[in-house]
């Protein structure tokens, strides 16, 4: 980076990254974000969501998973969260994934990003617990098939996410986030609105647009 003479930043955030880290670039071309209308539901008038949670994660840092964990144990038995990207086998504080989980926690495993953007309208939430995020890929891509999220203030989701299609709360804030579970839940959202909204923002007419600019 700092032998460059230009940098080609597909992410607001990688950019907000490099100045963060003392980074100083002569020039600067940022494109922004994509995010894939794959999946996205047609009809949305006959969509159904399965009362169930979502959460996604290819890697363990950063997720902040014990409050994850914390979290699932004050949820109702009648709520499952089911983990994408992770098989339970994954190790933490000396342990596997699968010895902190709770019986109300299924992990997925690895799936395709296809298989993945298929899976969030039939969610009724997603949920993120990460301490840090550059831009909230998963958190986005829910928003963009109808599915609201609960997620920590950890970085680039503060830009996106609003009162119409989920709720921000403290890191690491066990209580409220379960709040916010409850709240999301049991509130009527326009999935069709959440996801043009999105989409009109990181959608591939938008992206597009910026490499033409």
């Amino acid at each position: 980076y700092r032998e460059a003479d230009k940098v080609f930043c597909v992410s607001n955030y990688l950019y907000r990254n490099l100045l963060t880290t003392g980074f100083h670039i002569k020039s600067v071309s940022i494109i922004g974000n994509l995010i894939s209308d794959f999946g996205v539901p047609e009809n949305w008038e006959n969509i159904n969501k399965n009362g169930r949670i979502m959460f996604v994660a290819g890697h363990v840092q950063d997720k902040d998973l014990p409050t994850l964990f914390a979290v699932s144990k004050r949820l109702s038995s009648q709520l499952t969260i089911d983990i994408f990207g992770l098989t339970g086998e994954e190790p933490l504080g000396g342990k596997r994934l699968k010895e902190y989980a709770g019986d109300n926690i299924v992990f997925k495993g690895k799936i395709s990003h296809n298989d993945l953007l298929i899976q969030y309208s039939a969610y009724s939430l997603l949920l993120s617990t990460s301490v840090s995020e550059t831009f909230g890929l998963s958190v986005a891509e829910a928003i963009a098939h109808g599915t609201p999220v609960v997620c920590t203030d950890s970085g680039g989701i503060r830009d996106f996410v609003t009162n119409e299609n989920g709720i921000i709360v403290n890191i690491k804030d066990i209580d409220a986030i379960v709040n916010a579970i409850d709240k999301t839940l049991h509130h009527h959202y326009d999935y069709k609105l959440m996801s043009l909204t999105c989409l009109a923002k990181f959608g591939k007419e938008k992206y597009c647009e910026n490499i033409k600019k």
